[in-house]
Parts: C-alpha cells; structure tokens; sequence
C-alpha cells in the first residue's frame, strides 16, 4: 500500500517485535499482527490478527478520506 499512489500521505512504520519491543508499549501493543492506524497523533481504528488485505487496505483508507 505504501507505494500505491491511491494512498498518497500513507505512512508505514513496521516493528521487529523482536528488536524494538520497546516501540510496542506506547501504542499498546500486546500480540504480534497488530494494525494500528493513526490521523495524526488519535488512532483511528486498531486490529489483531487481521490477514485479508481488502480489511487492512479498508481500514488504512478510513483515514485518508
């Protein structure tokens, strides 16, 4: 999604939760395959587990709207 042009202003930060657990506990992230959307500094929408690209890529749109 990151270099879909359709998401213009998207930015992708991932995580090694196994090198960087600190960068887990601000968001509160407690499993891996976290998906935490921002607007800014407020979350918007969260989710654990989520595989299906169509979620995922509904969710990040939300957002841009």
């Amino acid at each position: 999604m990151a270099a879909d042009r359709s998401y213009t202003g998207l930015r992708v930060l991932r995580v090694d939760v196994d090198k960087q657990v600190e960068a887990l506990r601000e968001p509160g992230a407690t499993m891996r395959s976290t998906l935490v959307v921002f607007q800014g500094r407020k979350e918007i929408t969260r989710s654990v587990g989520v595989t299906d690209t169509d979620t995922i890529r509904s969710s990040v749109r939300r957002t841009l709207i």
